[in-house]
């Protein structure tokens, strides 16, 4: 993809001013039938309380697979919810990962319409939302609009947020320490002045490193016109256009041409020799035969053909005919993103010396542990080995 990406998230780690992708995540959906064209999520990070790796990687894989890879539909008849009704189910869905004491931002951004597209926000946090623009930076405040399905003893309730972003409007989701190290003024200059959302990340992040923090700084930030840059940097001409395209069409309908002539050519035909018998030295009885040389073998019929040789297909062959099992990294946390359409196909993983199993999802003591590879092995007892790192 040439130019910018509308979306960029990342994370500035506490004490080593590392960047990660720990408690953030961006996605643009790839579902054409979907509303959503974008899905953002910022975890809290509030200091003192520390959140199990695994947890957050669970959580963040939870709103991929209901937003980005579209599984909402399925969620909302599990609520009883209308399958258009996004408000709805972003609301369940941040009050099951409330319940779960993980307190989040998380935005959709729904498919343009003209110039403007409509987002919703569902916050149970204190991380802060900005709509930012040449006329400032504008706090959004979500409120409280309805009540979950299921009534919970003790959770912090999901606040809501829809409005409408323009075309030049940066939707800007962060940890609420980003705005006590940080003026407004300062936020817009930084936005307005970068050419895209990755850009922008790095510079505010780069902008209150040092300051003595003592937890993470989490943004994801979004800007629908660079869309608008990538398309006017990729036109072509109608002109240039047929210059390409007339060529290519004169190349194949050459090699039609070619192939059909090469077709309808006669080949040639070897023909072995004709030996001719004298008839007349052959006994008329219909029952005398002609004496068989005894040095000539006899062989059934059948096998005067060649006999192909029986392919035997290696155990790696094999594994071919399997999907692909597609691994992603996370910290310490090692899984299977495409889970769903591999289990009935996979036996156990050998993850490390003396752990096997055949779970999604797996956490190493650290980074510097994980493998470079795992062996997958299949129900058929084939395996295969794939890298992770």
């Amino acid at each position: 993809m040439l130019g910018y990406s509308n979306v960029f998230s990342l994370t500035l780690e506490a004490g080593n001013n590392e960047f990660s992708e720990d408690s953030v995540f961006s996605k643009e959906v790839d579902q054409p039938s979907s509303p959503i064209n974008y899905v953002l999520m910022v975890i809290d990070n509030l200091e003192g309380i520390t959140k199990d790796e695994l947890e957050l990687t669970e959580a963040k894989l939870f709103i991929i697979r209901l937003f980005a890879q579209g599984d909402y539909r399925h969620y909302a008849d599990k609520f009883t919810i209308n399958r258009d009704d996004l408000q709805g189910i972003l609301y369940e869905a941040t009050t099951f990962l409330s319940k779960k004491n993980i307190s989040c931002t998380i935005a959709l951004i729904l498919k343009s319409v003209e110039d403007s597209r409509e987002v919703i926000i569902s916050s149970t946090g204190t991380d802060l939302s900005f709509i930012i623009n040449s006329e400032g930076a504008h706090v959004l405040t979500p409120r409280e609009l309805m009540t979950p399905s299921v009534p919970v003893d003790s959770f912090i309730k999901p606040l809501l947020y829809v409005g409408k972003l323009k075309k030049d409007d940066t939707l800007l989701l962060c940890s609420e320490i980003l705005m006590d190290l940080m003026e407004l003024n300062l936020l817009q200059r930084i936005v307005i002045s970068s050419k895209g959302p990755q850009e922008v990340c790095k510079k505010l992040l780069l902008s209150v490193s040092g300051t003595g923090r003592k937890d993470n700084i989490s943004i994801a930030v979004f800007n629908g016109s660079i869309t608008i840059r990538i398309l006017v940097k990729t036109r072509i001409s109608k002109k240039t256009l047929l210059l390409i395209i007339i060529p290519f069409f004169l190349i194949l309908i050459g090699l039609f041409i070619f192939n059909l002539s090469s077709v309808t050519k006669e080949k040639s035909v070897d023909t072995s020799p004709i030996i001719l018998f004298n008839t007349s030295k052959i006994p008329s009885d219909s029952n005398s035969r002609m004496p068989r040389p005894n040095n000539i073998e006899t062989r059934p019929i059948n096998n005067i053909k060649d006999i192909k040789k029986e392919v035997i297909k290696k155990p790696e062959d094999i594994v071919k005919k399997y999907k692909n099992v597609k691994f992603i990294v996370n910290g310490s946390v090692v899984m299977i993103s495409n889970w769903e359409s591999v289990k009935q196909e996979i036996l156990c993983i050998n993850w490390e010396k003396g752990i096997v199993d055949n779970n999604n999802i797996h956490k190493y003591l650290d980074y510097t542990s994980i493998p470079s590879s795992v062996k997958v092995t299949y129900i058929d007892n084939s395996t295969k080995s794939y890298r992770i790192k």
